[in-house]
């Protein structure tokens, strides 16, 4: 080439400026390398050669030039602050923090605090991390990306650590004034839709979710989030269109990877890229065969699992990919499908109710459509002895891995109002955490059954024997109500748009009855409101909920018939 003659290194790095400048990266790079050939230790060519590697997303190569530029007296700033970005990129959270630290002992500046605040935002660290972007923004106030991550600080803080409300409001003025500031920031007005959907400001998160993805359509995070303000405020026909979205781009999505694909019940996300066969889309199935994915956590399973039976007439072979925990419950005679059968059609089960046309007002198994294994309820009658009283099966936390646990889950101390009822308390959760065991020891009117349920068939049978369950936001919700039994379910102020916006019925469920917090995190007033509503039923003997006998259709499904849900009760 031209260049290659070229023995003046800063000529060459010039020439390689020029190049890039030009959008000429091959020949760029090729300068830099006949830069570094002739000089290994040239600062600027090391950085802008590691400027290119992480652009590419080569992040571990990028270091190591990186690391040479950053070498040597006066500090070259823009390799540091590029050191400290790749760093957070491979998420060495650790090594972000110690190095920008540093960075700030030899040049303070608005982007060596940004960098510091988001390493310890990458730990947890949230306070601190806020202490820093505020440090940024003392320096430069309109450091548009420490805005950002401050927001994002205040709304990890609520989501992972604390359910107050003030978290929220003060995200939501963080990723106000980003878009203030950077109108065009498609991730701003996203992540500003987040915040108002989690306040129930349906409205204003869909337009702002609505502008990010006009700035942005392939962005799946924020098409999935639309879907969930639109089903939430019941606009179904748009919401599980955009619903779909959430397949798009997930697997190069870390945060949404995370938060979506690393559920119990996630089988369709693993197994969707080794399908060859075209996804369902309400296509006629008559002669086909079909391959049905589970998705999302194990009350999700349950809850769409209800849309199987109407599948199943349509086609003639239907398969569906369980999880495990779930396979007695829902399919105890189903042989393990085979991955790489020869299926028509594969559809994930959330996708079915955009498959179906499915209607909010036309929802299938509202009154009940799975039904326990008569022998395990007959063991477990055996077991519970003789009646005390009305029972009340009890749930009041859920995974903690579960990515809104801190909102979703209360303390056992928390429901001591409840339990002065007059009745028999069970509980109906395989696990209970450290912290709730010596208030569950000093409560003797609590049974606990954890170590002799045998999963979900288990806990089915169990729940077949209650006259009433309460419970949190648990998988448990589902399978009471899909059992068409009487639930009430307690709601963190920020609830999953399956339970909608300001209702006190489910259109899910006929038996369910919402407890709402009127105040993030406030869960006392829920509990009065539920302790007062038991007395009240107790006391005029009335059934938990009024459900009509006509509206239940107890099924235990079998994928290999073809069980019809809109029979007559069995």
């Amino acid at each position: 080439m031209e260049y290659a003659a070229t023995q003046d290194v800063d000529t060459l790095f010039v020439d390689a400026v020029h190049a890039r400048e030009e959008g000429d990266a091959h020949k760029a790079l090729a300068l830099l390398g006949h830069a570094l050939a002739l000089d290994p230790g040239h600062r600027p060519s090391r950085y802008l050669m590691g400027h290119f590697l992480a652009a590419k997303g080569e992040h571990e190569a990028a270091l190591a030039h990186l690391l040479v530029a950053c070498d040597g007296t006066p500090p070259f700033l823009p390799a540091r602050h590029e050191f400290s970005q790749a760093l957070l990129a491979l998420e060495r959270w650790k090594d972000a923090l110690d190095f920008s630290t540093e960075t700030l002992r030899v040049a303070p500046s608005a982007q060596a605090h940004y960098y510091r605040g988001t390493a310890l935002a990458g730990l947890e660290r949230f306070e601190e991390a806020v202490e820093s972007f505020d440090r940024a923004l003392a320096i430069e106030p309109a450091h548009v990306h420490s805005l950002f991550n401050r927001a994002d600080a205040m709304y990890r803080r609520w989501k992972l650590q604390s359910p107050s409300e003030a978290y929220l409001h003060a995200a939501l003025a963080g990723f106000s004034s980003v878009v203030e500031l950077r109108p065009d920031m498609a991730k701003g007005h996203q992540n500003l839709g987040f915040v108002l959907e989690k306040l129930n400001r349906l409205d204003e998160s869909i337009a702002s979710l609505d502008r990010s993805i006009a700035l942005d359509p392939h962005n799946s995070m924020a098409r999935y989030s639309l879907a969930c303000s639109l089903i939430a405020k019941g606009e179904w026909t748009r919401g599980w269109v955009e619903m779909e979205h959430r397949f798009t781009g997930a697997q190069s999505d870390n945060h949404f990877a995370r938060q979506h694909i690393a559920q119990p019940g996630n089988m369709a996300y693993h197994v969707l890229p080794r399908r060859q066969n075209p996804a369902w889309q309400g296509e006629p199935l008559a002669g086909k065969r079909i391959l049905l994915l589970s998705e999302g956590g194990f009350g999700d399973v349950i809850q769409f699992y209800r849309f199987v039976p109407a599948v199943v007439r349509m086609a003639a072979k239907v398969d569906v990919i369980l999880p495990r925990e779930l396979q007695a419950l829902l399919a105890p005679d189903q042989e393990p499908p085979d991955l790489d059968g020869d299926y028509d059609f594969h559809c994930s089960l959330v996708s079915l109710p955009l498959a179906l046309k499915a209607r909010i007002d036309a929802i299938p198994g509202v009154g009940g459509y799975l039904k326990a294994d008569p022998a395990r309820v007959d063991h477990w009658r055996k077991r519970l002895g003789e009646r005390r009283g009305p029972r009340v099966g009890l749930v009041w936390s859920g995974s903690t891995v579960h990515t809104n646990d801190i909102n979703r889950s209360m303390r056992l101390a928390d429901l001591r109002p409840l339990l002065q009822a007059d009745a028999e308390f069970v509980c109906l959760q395989k696990f209970v955490r450290d912290t709730d065991r010596k208030t569950l020891a000093s409560l003797p009117g609590l049974s606990f059954h954890g170590e002799q349920l045998d999963g979900f068939a288990d806990t089915a049978a169990l729940c077949e024997l209650m006259d009433l369950v309460i419970t949190v936001d648990t998988s448990m919700a589902h399978l009471a109500g899909a059992m068409g039994k009487p639930v009430w379910i307690m709601l963190p102020r920020a609830a999953e748009w399956r339970w909608m916006a300001d209702r006190a019925d489910s259109p899910w469920y006929a038996g369910a009855r919402l407890f709402r917090q009127h105040r993030q995190g406030e869960w006392q007033p829920v509990v009065q409101r539920v302790a007062q509503a038991l007395e009240q039923c107790f006391a005029s003997d009335l059934a938990p909920v009024v459900m009509p006998d006509s509206t239940r259709h107890p099924h235990r499904a079998s994928i290999d018939l073809r069980v019809d849900c809109g029979s007559s009760p069995q």
